[in-house]
């Protein structure tokens, strides 16, 4: 039982025993809810259909009604509800009767307030035990259900990854599931986000579970069998099983689960559906083609449009060479990517975008296809490699969602320009950060040698490189930089102490005095003294 007070109607032509009866029972003990004292069997038998009662306590003789014919017409109608009679009359007749009518128990006035509750104990008792027993009842027919959908997707799932599809035997001794007909039809679900910057996998999830109800519900009553599992970018795949007899009024249904599907999607409008449909096959050993039939018709809706059927069977579609054209771009694709040139790279892809578009009657699943290409090759190049199991997912899984050319084109340009420009910017920290470790160690230690050898050692770099990329941030090479490093040091030094001049020279890395004086003289244009006289 779910611990709610089990209702209870005291029904006694005489009201003052009813209210004793009332009186005399352990309400609270028992967990038991008074719902009314009344005198006659009419508004017993009202209160009764008003409300779910779960045991009822009346006497025989009542007016209007009597107790016998209550139960008689309580049982038609509630027939969990149970009785107990109380009655003044020893008649054995009376007793008969009621025992017909499964009453639990009959008492005779005066009422024993023990034997009463005694009763009632074992009524609640009852009560319980058959919960227990209804609960353990559905929480194994909810097991039975659920195990049965997890095989059911387990077996469409297995057939759409490997294109392997089992036998009717197999299934049937393995699994106890009939998937015997003479009519199957693959559908394809597929919700596209309508804005890629309201992307919530918790909605989704949300989403996808109330669409695979809506299929189910939809086709339960006229299929044999469904199948339904979900595939990732937003696929809902189902595999319908039936007679072939019903050919029309599974089409009919289907044209219902698309208007289904849209008005549950009304409310708030994250999504773009579009239902792929193949074309119906006899056996199930065919039933990987009308599941391929449907995906690529799902594909189609790239130039066909979203929010619709789209029926395989009625596409007309020819080879559309679209890899060709691709590879003809592959050269200058790459060049743009190793060179860091996102406009190169938009330039490839409006050109081969500008091909598709100007292709009529092709088979749209190519341009998935194609587009799926460029991002492989983009992270095949060696400076993304590192960003392909990451980055390329998610480029990937933008590309399923794009519904037109358009938006596929753009989409692919600006998140490979993305990638480009986040690497550029990692490229200059890295760049950055050697030479500011360099200038500060030249700072910290402007006294000693400072060969530029000993610098990229320090800074983990190869010489020559570090040479080029010394140049390239500071804009001078490094003995430049070098020589202007000491001179701001002595400058200070000649301000700011009273140490003789070939002191600081000494302290600034300068052993020979009078080299550093002409070189002071050459890099600030005066001589040492004069600096130091002008700016002490």
């Amino acid at each position: 039982m779910d611990g709610r007070k089990l209702k209870v109607l005291i029904a006694d032509d005489d009201f003052r025993i009813g209210k004793l009866i009332s009186a005399l029972i352990k309400w609270d003990e028992l967990n038991l809810e008074c719902v009314a004292v009344v005198n006659n069997g009419k508004d017993a038998f009202q209160i009764i259909n008003d409300h779910e009662l779960d045991i009822v306590i009346t006497d025989i003789q009542m007016p209007l009604m009597n107790g016998l014919d209550l139960i008689a017409q309580t049982k038609e109608k509630a027939k969990n509800t149970k009785f107990i009679v109380i009655s003044g009359y020893k008649d054995f007749e009376y007793a008969h009767r009621a025992l017909q009518y499964d009453v639990t128990s009959y008492l005779l006035k005066p009422i024993d307030g023990d034997e009463l509750n005694d009763t009632l104990k074992k009524l609640c008792d009852e009560f319980i035990e058959q919960s227990l027993r209804k609960s353990k009842e559905e929480t194994l027919k909810k097991v039975v259900v659920a195990s049965e959908q997890i095989i059911k997707r387990d077996i469409l799932s297995d057939m759409l990854d490997n294109g392997s599809v089992p036998s009717v035997e197999s299934v049937l001794k393995e699994y106890n599931i009939a998937l015997k007909a003479t009519a199957y039809t693959g559908v394809d679900i597929k919700l596209d986000y309508a804005d890629f910057d309201e992307i919530s996998k918790k909605r989704d999830q949300i989403t996808v579970e109330k669409v695979i109800n809506i299929f189910d519900g939809v086709f339960k009553d006229v299929a044999q069998e469904i199948l339904i599992c979900e595939k990732p970018y937003l696929h809902i795949y189902g595999l319908l099983i039936y007679d072939a007899q019903k050919s029309k009024e599974i089409k009919d249904k289907i044209n219902g689960l698309l208007t289904e599907i849209q008005h549950y999607l009304i409310g708030f409008e994250q999504y773009k559906v579009t239902i792929g449909i193949g074309r119906e096959v006899e056996t199930l050993e065919k039933a990987f083609l009308t599941l391929e039939d449907a995906s690529k018709a799902v594909y189609n809706r790239l130039k066909m449009g979203t929010g619709r059927l789209i029926y395989a069977k009625k596409l007309n579609i020819k080879p559309s060479g679209l890899m060709d054209i691709a590879s003809e771009y592959k050269g200058e694709y790459l060049s743009a990517v190793n060179n860091y040139s996102i406009d190169m790279l938009e330039n490839s892809i409006d050109g081969i975008f500008g091909r598709m578009a100007d292709l009529e009657d092709i088979d749209c699943t190519d341009c998935y296809i194609v587009s799926r290409q460029l991002v492989k090759w983009f992270f095949a190049q060696e400076s993304f490699q590192s960003e392909e199991q990451k980055s390329g997912g998610e480029i990937m899984e933008f590309i399923e969602h794009c519904h037109t050319l358009p938006v596929m084109r753009d989409m692919l340009k600006k998140k490979l320009a993305e990638q480009i420009n986040s690497h550029m910017e990692l490229f200059q920290m890295r760049s950055i950060k050697p030479i500011r470790l360099a200038k500060k160690y030249i700072a910290e230690h402007i006294g000693e040698k400072n060969a530029l050898e000993e610098i990229a050692e320090y800074v983990k770099l190869n010489p020559v490189y570090f040479s080029s990329l010394f140049k390239k941030e500071t804009g001078m090479n490094y003995s430049a930089y070098l020589v202007n490093a000491r001179m701001e040091a002595a400058k200070n030094l000649l301000v700011s102490t009273n140490e003789t001049v070939a002191a600081i020279a000494d302290q600034v890395g300068y052993k020979d005095v009078r080299y550093f004086s002409k070189l002071f003289a050459k890099t600030v244009g005066v001589k040492p003294a004069i600096y130091r006289k002008l700016y002490s």
